[in-house]
């Protein structure tokens, strides 16, 4: 048996064709784009993976500049349906936070998978 943890996205070709079968997603909670496949958490297996995108700026980066970008970003995110829509086409959700919330998430984030490498480890 062979086992591949991918995007969905990039196989749902295969999994339409029966190719390939899909085990679960590795969320915390279904996701609203692909109603029919269950969480591994939903099946009895305690895990997740929460891969997220972001953008940086090197430090020094002027906070106009940041500024503008974040805003820029967020007016695309929450109100361009256009991009939403192109996006759903490759099982994306995009959500905008804040540059305080995005290091917050990245933190916890972080000290999610410290835990899961522990618990490997032992």
């Amino acid at each position: 048996m062979n086992i591949m943890p991918t995007q969905y996205g990039l196989v749902k070709q295969y999994i339409d064709s029966g190719d390939f079968r899909t085990l679960g997603i590795l969320a915390e909670e279904s996701v609203p784009l692909m109603p029919k496949i269950p969480t591994f958490k939903e099946q009895g297996v305690d895990i997740s993976f929460e891969k997220f995108y972001f953008y940086a700026f090197p430090p020094g980066t002027p906070q106009e500049v940041v500024n503008q970008f974040t805003n820029a970003l967020k007016a695309v995110v929450e109100e361009n349906e256009e991009y939403r829509s192109e996006a759903e086409k490759f099982f994306v959700s995009p959500t905008y936070m804040t540059p305080e919330e995005t290091s917050q998430y990245m933190q916890e984030t972080f000290q999610y998978y410290e835990g899961l490498l522990e618990a490997i480890e032992q």
